[in-house]
């Protein structure tokens, strides 16, 4: 586990701390979960500023009965909000957000845990780290320096492991090692120890001073020696640190020059942009016209829509009728054949009767030739030839007709 992994900060860490407020978040979640009213929250929130600016927000809302020590546990582990000693120091004004971040920077350039940067930026105490660790992870602060430690554990923990990780076995119960940690978060080696020596392990934890002292008590040993290639590299960085500011330096002052060099060109620019902006201007305002245009266009293209589907409607009138009109027209093309096959036949009869008619126009002509030669023929007629002249009319008539 890296020191950034160990102190809960990463680039994304980073930008969660700037963007989020540490106060309101854990207050958000608690609200989320329905563990806590607004009223509770904003009570809270007041007594941290006004009377325990140096205490979390978690810890008042336990103090104060809203929520219980077991419930904070839950809320923070399951949104793994677990207070990073950074946000810790946050909260309750020990630092500021800039001093945090001063604090980041040297911590990613000198790979040293957050607690030993901030102290060798003298920007807080090792009480007030301390305080904090032990808010943190809820473990206890004791004087090592008043403990009896059992130094048989030694042998229980190696000086090398205890010197790597910053540990020191104080005392041992029938299930339990009471375990002085320079490091409280680092929850990894508390998990290695449990299930190495099958024993429970409680944490607690001191000033440096107090554990550098300690350690050689129990190992007969200062840490310090193990911390010999540390301080080196630290000091190497230091230097490579010093070296690269020395360079960014000059490249300011290079820069500087530049842009000095260079001002005419930012007037240039400038009078430009200003040329730009009026441009700018102008095509917004070409923009206007045009949207105007359009806006306009689109009702028109919705009255033409409208009228298109008119004209579709009744063009399937039309069709409508037009089909309807055209079935007519078959039928009555059918019934205009009939009407001349019928016509043909009529025709027929009409030639067989005027040929008829014919005859008997000749038939009569011939008829009354005959009846003028009788009559002139017979000048006095008696009573039989006159009722033989009426038979004679009275045939000719049927004839005509």
């Amino acid at each position: 586990m890296d020191a950034a992994q160990q102190d809960g900060y990463g680039d994304s860490g980073r930008l969660s701390r700037m963007t989020l407020s540490r106060r309101g978040l854990l207050g958000d979640l608690l609200i989320r979960e329905g563990l806590i009213a607004e009223a509770q929250l904003q009570e809270a929130l007041r007594t941290q500023a006004e009377l325990e600016p140096q205490t979390p927000l978690g810890q008042i809302l336990v103090n104060q009965g809203a929520i219980t020590q077991t419930q904070l546990s839950h809320v923070l582990d399951r949104y793994h909000k677990k207070y990073r000693l950074g946000d810790l120091l946050v909260e309750t004004e020990t630092i500021t957000e800039d001093q945090l971040q001063i604090a980041l920077e040297h911590k990613k350039e000198t790979g040293l845990r957050l607690g030993e940067v901030l102290l060798r930026l003298n920007l807080v105490t090792e009480e007030e780290i301390n305080q904090a660790l032990c808010t943190q992870f809820g473990i206890a602060s004791m004087d090592l320096d008043k403990l009896t430690i059992d130094r048989d554990l030694a042998n229980l923990i190696s000086r090398s492991y205890a010197e790597q990780h910053r540990v020191i076995p104080i005392a041992k119960s029938e299930d339990n090692i009471l375990l002085a940690m320079d490091d409280p978060s680092d929850l990894g080696v508390v998990a290695d120890l449990q299930a190495s020596t099958g024993y429970g392990i409680t944490v607690v934890t001191s000033t440096y001073a107090a554990f550098r002292r300690a350690f050689t008590r129990a190992y007969g040993q200062s840490p310090e020696s193990g911390l010999a290639r540390q301080y080196e590299e630290l000091r190497e960085a230091h230097e490579q640190n010093h070296q690269a500011l020395a360079e960014l330096r000059a490249a300011h002052d290079e820069m500087r020059r530049e842009y000095e060099v260079n001002g005419h060109e930012l007037r240039d620019l400038r009078e430009r942009h200003e040329v730009t902006v009026h441009a700018l201007r102008g095509l917004q305002a070409a923009h206007e016209f045009l949207l105007g245009e359009r806006e306009t266009g689109a009702e028109l293209l919705q009255s033409l829509g409208a009228r298109n589907e008119q004209n579709h409607q009744a063009l399937a009138e039309l069709r409508a009728a037009h089909d309807e009109m055209r079935r007519e027209y078959e039928a009555y093309r059918l019934e205009l054949r009939e009407l001349r096959s019928q016509r043909e036949g009529t025709t027929q009869v009409l030639a067989q009767l005027q040929a008829d008619h014919a005859a008997l126009l000749r038939e009569h002509e011939a008829t009354t030739r005959l009846l003028r030669d009788l009559r002139e023929r017979n000048e006095a007629p008696g009573q039989g030839r006159l009722d033989a002249a009426a038979r004679l009319e009275a045939v000719l008539l049927r004839l005509k007709s």
